[in-house]
């Protein structure tokens, strides 16, 4: 099966120009935190509407009965940027895609730091997310064949491995994993 094309993920393409500014009117950097799976389709939203957003995304490819395939996925699972007013916000919001907006308080910084991200990303470098989980930490799988599963992180050799113990025998069992399918569920 062929690649599917990527859809926008940013609505104006130029929306990251050198001369663009932080504020525009009463526009804002809102990050929306989107119901599961629900990312693409509130970036469709939001270029229906015509509302600046940033949706960043990396190939996925995977091997499925002998073929690769290969699709565009969030790098964020759960998470869109919107640069919007509160009026195109109700209108967002009224899709019931959208879990809650957080709003945030530092415009320039956001702004940069989404304009550095989407530098990488036009740059056509492999972007992965970097979750701030350490060794140690409690995690559940939230994707795949063990979704639901919780254990711990542990490292070994620049690698991430989910380990599930039986304290009883004080011992456990280990599976190399890839961090993006995790999901922090405490810091120790």
């Amino acid at each position: 099966m062929p690649v599917l094309p990527a859809e926008p993920t940013t609505h104006p393409l130029d929306l990251f120009d050198a001369g663009c500014s932080a504020r525009v009117g009463s526009r804002e950097w809102w990050v929306l935190r989107t119901k599961p799976r629900q990312e693409k389709a509130v970036a469709r939203e939001h270029l229906s509407r015509s509302v600046p957003f940033f949706l960043p995304t990396t190939k996925k490819t995977r091997l499925r009965r002998g073929e690769e395939r290969s699709s565009f996925v969030p790098l964020f699972p759960g998470y869109l940027f919107g640069f919007a007013t509160n009026d195109e916000r109700y209108e967002i919001n009224r899709t019931g895609r959208v879990a809650s907006f957080v709003h945030v308080s530092d415009q320039a910084t956001i702004w940069e730091e989404l304009r550095n991200l989407h530098e990488l990303i036009e740059r056509g470098l492999d972007v992965h997310p970097v979750l701030h989980i350490k060794e140690g930490n409690r995690v559940t799988i939230r994707s795949g064949p063990l979704k639901g599963i919780t254990g711990v992180v542990q490292r070994t050799a620049g690698k991430c491995r989910f380990v599930v113990h039986i304290d009883f025998l004080q011992t456990g069992a280990a599976v190399e994993i890839d961090e993006p399918d995790l999901e922090l569920i405490s810091e120790n």
